[in-house]
């Protein structure tokens, strides 16, 4: 009997932590476009924020499965964030390779 009550919590923090990481990630979105709007580079790269996302979408996909959407967005969001890094850097770099 206690047993399913378990199983059941267990299931409620893993779609929380599904949650979570989408919410992660929609925060680091919104840090890179402050920080391009503002034209600062402390905001840029938001690791921190990005390597927790990773962190709360694996974990969030042992999920049930109505909430296992939201790790998966969060995973892709995390995803996106390291691509548009590499390709900001690569096509600053084509521009000024030499300080």
């Amino acid at each position: 009997m206690e047993l399913a009550f378990l199983k059941n919590k267990a299931g409620k923090l893993l779609a929380f932590f599904a949650l979570l990481s989408m919410l992660c990630g929609l925060l680091a979105l919104a840090l890179i476009n402050a920080a391009l709007l503002s034209r600062s580079t402390q905001l840029l790269l938001p690791t921190p924020l990005v390597a927790a996302e990773v962190l709360f979408g694996l974990t969030g996909l042992a999920a049930p499965r109505t909430h296992r959407a939201f790790a998966w967005w969060g995973l892709g969001i995390a995803l996106f964030i390291v691509l548009f890094n590499f390709v900001l850097f690569g096509l600053a770099w084509m521009i000024n390779p030499r300080p």
